[in-house]
């Protein structure tokens, strides 16, 4: 793992693994930098579609309200989380409670584009995997600042901790073919948990990957996979 600055780190996605010992690195640099987060990047190249980073949140980490011009996913690895959705006005419109895979809640969700949303991290030492499908240059994204989204961002994680949580999501899980399930939502937002996986597994008694579709009779060349193994495979 090589740094690039403070809180940036990049190793060479085809021939060096990121080790426990790399994200007590993350830990302590996001401990100790203004926007207290750091990450490591481990696609080819600021020009890779998609991109890949393993990101790292200190509790203290304060995202505001964001819209990117790309879909992406966010794989939590370890902590709890929340993300946050609003429509254009910044009105929420659902929330997504996370925790890693092996506690049972929802561990993935897939945001389309253009999908206002804000995270929130409970714990010190949120580790996750994210992935943009596009660039993250700073013209792919945009924060919200006006009106309803001004409010948004005021909101503290104590604050959000407290309050209800807003379910107005389905994610939709339709079969491609034998080894593969795509996965959708009306509301451009899809989350997945270990439930929904074993279910799942349960009944095909083999391997499926899952990949974000908006129709089932899409290619799966190309697209990103979330795979779930059965024991022993």
């Amino acid at each position: 793992m090589k740094p690039i600055n403070d809180t940036i780190f990049k190793v060479e996605r085809n021939f060096s693994p990121v080790l426990s010992s790399d994200c007590k690195v993350l830990i302590e640099a996001a401990k100790n930098t203004d926007r207290y987060r750091s990450r490591i990047l481990y696609h080819t190249s600021e020009d890779s579609v998609p991109q890949h980073m393993l990101i790292c949140f200190d509790k203290r980490s304060i995202v505001e309200v964001s819209t990117h011009k790309h879909p992406e996913s966010f794989t939590l690895i370890d902590g709890v989380a929340q993300y946050r959705f609003y429509d254009k006005a910044g009105i929420v419109e659902t929330d997504v409670r996370m925790s890693p895979a092996h506690v049972g809640g929802v561990f993935f969700v897939h945001i389309e584009a253009e999908v206002p949303h804000r995270f929130f991290t409970f714990t010190n030492g949120v580790i996750a995997n994210e992935v943009g499908y596009s660039s993250f240059a700073p013209e792919n994204t945009t924060f919200g600042t006006d009106g309803g989204f001004s409010m948004a961002n005021d909101d503290s994680m104590a604050k959000v901790a407290e309050q209800r949580l807003t379910i107005n999501n389905q994610t939709v899980f339709e079969e491609i073919d034998n080894q593969n399930i795509g996965f959708s939502s009306k509301s451009g937002v899809s989350q997945i948990s270990r439930p929904d996986l074993i279910a799942f597994l349960d009944n095909k008694r083999q391997s499926m990957a899952f990949r974000w579709a908006k129709k089932t009779d899409v290619s799966t060349e190309g697209l990103e996979a979330l795979v779930a193994f059965l024991p022993g495979e």
